[in-house]
């Protein structure tokens, strides 16, 4: 993409997902994501693909608000993601095994009113 037509795609509204130069540095030289661009409109599903360690859980942290950029912006229909407007489903799933599915997910919505009310 050419720089006349990034800034001209940046500039006009977009209803999904936009990510544009997010970078993660962690320390003064641990660089895991570099000027990441990214458009997934509404409705559209993707995978992100890649070895362990280049930044897949990193970008995904990013996007759900538990983790900062170092540099760049994420946001959604031209708005920035409010911390917890993104649902995440970790990789290694935490469930108690003697409930079933409903309970689970019922356990979790208790906590939560809980922690509300205290």
């Amino acid at each position: 993409m050419t720089s006349a037509s990034y800034s001209s795609a940046a500039a006009e509204p977009f209803e999904g997902l936009r990510i544009r130069g997010v970078a993660k540095t962690f320390g003064t030289d641990t660089t895991v994501l570099n000027e990441i661009d990214l458009d997934v409109h509404p409705g559209e599903l993707i995978s992100l693909v890649g070895s362990s360690g280049t930044g897949k859980s990193t970008l995904l942290r990013i996007i759900a608000g538990l983790e900062e950029p170092s540099a760049g912006r994420v946001t959604y229909a031209g708005q920035p993601l409010e911390r917890g407007s993104v649902g995440v489903v970790f990789q290694r799933p935490i469930l108690y095994p003697h409930l079933s599915v409903k309970d689970n997910i019922l356990l979790v919505r208790l906590s939560v009113w809980v922690l509300r009310v205290l």
